[in-house]
């Protein structure tokens, strides 16, 4: 079970609604993009105060360059990602 600190959006009325998955062209740029800006959340977390200067998807992926008046640890990748993957299930 996933915890959530907002709750769930209730559609009450008619409406359209797609399933975005990695088989849509068109998603996954939405993925990535969405997927860039977690990114920048889990860096702003563990580095209070760093700043997301550009971020773009790209053809491949996406990524992000971000200011900092501290230089990051070589082993950053681990605790990076392990914060990455807690985000969606507390935003």
């Amino acid at each position: 079970m996933v915890e959530r600190s907002i709750p769930p959006h209730v559609i009450e009325a008619d409406t359209s609604l797609s399933i975005l998955t990695d088989r849509d062209e068109a998603a996954i740029e939405i993925i990535r993009h969405s997927t860039a800006h977690l990114l920048a959340q889990a860096v702003q977390q563990l580095f209070p105060g760093t700043q997301v200067t550009i971020g773009p998807t790209v053809e491949d992926g996406f990524y992000y360059d971000f200011a900092s008046g501290i230089t990051l640890p070589l082993k950053i990748s681990r605790t990076l990602r392990s914060a990455w993957r807690r985000l969606p299930r507390t935003t």
